[in-house]
């Protein structure tokens, strides 16, 4: 008996059952118009309307209920033993073209119950799972219930093993476990198409083997979700919340987490966006007229509560059209709150309040993390490996460097960056390192409180600070090496706060960290920070904060950190919600973001900020001494084309004892100014004339600067010597 025969559907046939039900009907129909005639009403209006109008009404409402059976991939119930009805239900591909994969699939495994060594019914259900229904391990299991009814050296069992071997290839992307099918494949098709196939895709498996390319992308598991978050979703579900909310910026990832947890129940997906409306499981249609959000709410309270709802965006039509449209969400909440289904909303953040308080539920999903981008670098480089040659010239540091540097990109952003860096040269190379970087910087543009800065500072343009380099130099190899470092416990560094009298060089080592490191560098502007409206403070920080710890690793500099969180008086209680939310997440942060703050009044900065752990060292940069300052006499002249050697730099350095670094920069400027107007060279007189001039700030603000000295003394490390303090 095949699938398609009659006699496996006539079992499910419900048309014997309506045409009974019709005769009888015409049979009471007949005596009730006898009974009307007998009564005296006119014979013929009375047997004859009986007999033509019960009947007709009957099979319409037959009718009625089987469309509507049909329409939703209802069951029909079964007949009684040795009732040989005639007639044939639609065939599971029927409803398949009706958009209703789920119901064919069920007729399918009543049929495989029904002759269990009949290997027909699983290979259709696996080709059902794979391209309609897009479940790939759903479909691996059919075509194994599949092999096992099958005779293993048939050419069926080829073709079964070629269907495995390609789900291993594609989207449960495992090749390892593609090679023992492909062998297979090959040595049961022989010659044919499917064996050549077999046997190209198995060397190419092979050699990439020999050459430790798996090994090294880690191409063995698919990019799934984290157990524990998709264990999270599922008991949200199996609780009954009817509004969950998925706090990522990441909508296509948050897709793929609820198809992988509605795989789990047996669930539709109805994805709505507010450009198409909503779209149906299974279609490529949107349903009429559901664009506008009330109307897609609308649906759902009347629809099937068995499924899950992506609605994407309504979090911002929830701002603009609060009241009503938080009521109407409330509404259809509860509704699917009956059945076994989810409203699903994604963005940064959801307005909770009101109505939707006690109905919502809030599950922050983790970005991608290593082992995402490392598997999706294989499957790029697989797929771009079937259309052409690529040299894969990485080292296994480098290697670890670019799926660092693609932190913080969605999943789809990287794979379209990292398919058009190797199609570009046909090579995977370390440059390639720097094409993801400065994707990263235009994200950053996006972002108003967050500022990208070229790294073009090195350490041999900072003067002194031994001290500080030192201790920046015994971690520069956890940032280099991150996957060793992890090995070995050592966690990322945290960051560092530069304390010191203005002038000295704090900003310019943030960039030279930046450098050194070959991390990008991002500057907090907390001026963007601060808004009109109550909490928009606060969201502001936290999506900055939230945008660094995307695009990790890198540097955050945060320039006069004491002017961003000091407490104001007359400002509501802003800044301390500011600084609450600083704090918070400089204690909550996993890594990946080395802060650089600086400071030049100890005063304003808060007490919390400078308690043990929140930086990993607070440092002191003072006033140069007299070696420093020659460097930086040194430094400023060479950078703007002319000879230190030929000054007394000795002389110049004695004449500057208390002048910054900032200070002693103006003075050589000033200076060129002054030669290039007149025709004259730069000389050390020249120089010292304008020293002169110059009162430097520790001289027009001693007190604070001693005050600041004093307090560093004891309480922060020297950033000029090492072991000092």
């Amino acid at each position: 008996m095949t699938l398609d025969s009659p006699d496996s559907y006539a079992s499910r046939d419900p048309q014997p059952v309506l045409n009974a039900l019709t005769a009888v009907s015409a049979l009471v129909g007949l005596a009730l118009g006898v009974r009307l005639a007998w009564a005296g009403h006119d014979p013929v209006l009375a047997i004859g309307g009986g007999v033509l109008l019960l009947p007709l009404a009957v099979r319409l409402a037959g009718r009625g209920l089987l469309r509507l059976a049909r329409r939703r991939g209802w069951a029909l119930p079964e007949p009684r033993a040795g009732g040989g009805a005639r007639g044939r239900a639609p065939p599971p591909e029927m409803l398949v073209a009706r958009g209703r994969p789920e119901g064919a699939v069920e007729l399918y495994r009543m049929a495989a119950e029904r002759d269990p060594e009949d290997p027909e019914p699983w290979l259709a259900i696996a080709r059902i799972e794979r391209l309609e229904l897009e479940r790939p391990a759903r479909a691996l299991r059919a075509l194994e219930e599949a092999r096992a009814r099958i005779p293993a050296d048939s050419p069926e069992a080829g073709r079964v093993a070629r269907g495995i071997a390609e789900l291993h290839l594609g989207p449960l992307e495992n090749p390892r476990a593609a090679m023992p099918e492909l062998a297979r494949v090959a040595e049961i098709l022989g010659g044919s198409t499917s064996g050549e196939w077999a046997r190209r895709e198995l060397g190419e498996l092979k050699s990439r083997l020999a050459g430790g390319e798996l090994d090294r992308l880690e191409a063995r598991t698919p990019p799934r979700p984290p157990r524990d978050v998709l264990r999270e979703l599922d008991l949200l579900l199996r609780t009954r919340y009817g509004l969950i909310h998925l706090q990522t910026d990441d909508e296509d990832r948050a897709e793929s987490l609820l198809r992988h947890a509605a795989d789990r129940r047996a669930l539709p997906v109805v994805i709505w966006t507010p450009s198409r409306g909503m779209i149906p499981a299974g279609s490529d249609e949107p349903v009429y007229d559901t664009r506008e959000p009330h109307k897609a709410l609308r649906r759902i309270e009347l629809g099937d509560h068995d499924a899950l709802y992506h609605l994407r965006a309504l979090p911002r039509y929830l701002e603009r059209d609060e009241p009503i449209l938080s009521r109407h969400l409330a509404d259809a909440a509860r509704a699917v709150a009956e059945g076994e289904g989810a409203i699903v909303t994604t963005g940064p953040d959801l307005r909770i309040s009101g109505p939707l308080r006690g109905l919502a539920a809030v599950l922050r999903l983790p970005e991608p993390g290593d082992a995402d981008y490392r598997t999706l670098l294989a499957r790029v480089l697989h797929d771009v490996e079937a259309r052409m040659d690529v040299d894969v010239a990485m080292t296994l540091p480098e290697q670890d460097r670019l799926v660092a540097s693609l932190r913080g990109l969605a999943l789809v952003e990287a794979e379209r960056l990292l398919t058009r860096a190797i199609i570009e040269d046909g090579r995977l190379a370390a440059r390639d390192i720097e094409t993801v970087i400065d994707a990263k910087r235009r994200t950053v543009e996006r972002e108003g409180a967050l500022e990208y800065y070229p790294t073009e500072t090195e350490w041999t343009e900072v003067a002194d600070l031994d001290g500080l380099k030192e201790w920046l130099e015994k971690r520069r190899a956890v940032i280099r090496e991150p996957s060793r470092a992890v090995e070995f416990g050592l966690p990322f560094p945290k960051g560092i706060l530069l304390l010191g009298v203005p002038g000295c060089g704090k900003s310019l080592c943030a960039r030279a960290v930046a450098m050194d490191w070959g991390l990008p560098l991002l500057a907090l502007d907390p001026s963007n920070l601060y808004d009109k409206h109550l909490g928009e403070s606060e969201k502001n920080l936290r999506r900055a904060l939230a945008a660094a710890e995307r695009m990790a690793p890198l540097v955050l500099w945060i320039d006069e950190i004491e002017k961003a969180l000091a407490a104001g008086e007359r400002d509501g209680g802003v800044s301390q919600r500011i600084l609450g939310t600083f704090l918070s997440w400089m204690q909550d942060r996993e890594g990946g973001v080395f802060v650089v703050a600086t400071a030049n009044d100890v005063e304003r900065i808060p007490p919390e900020l400078l308690r043990k752990g929140r930086f990993d060292e607070i440092f002191f940069v003072d006033l140069p001494d007299a070696h420093a300052r020659a460097q930086i006499f040194r430094i400023h002249l060479r950078s703007r084309n002319q000879d230190p050697d030929a000054l007394d730099l000795d002389r110049l350095s004695e004449a500057t004892e208390g002048f910054s670094g900032a200070e002693i920069e103006e003075a050589v400027v000033s200076v060129l100014y002054h030669a290039f107007s007149t025709g004259e060279a730069v000389t050390a007189p020249l120089i010292l004339g304008e020293v002169e001039r110059t009162r430097p700030l520790s001289v027009t603000r001693a007190e604070e600067v001693e005050a600041l000295r004093g307090w560093a003394r004891g309480r922060t490390r020297s950033a000029s010597a090492a072991g000092e303090s």
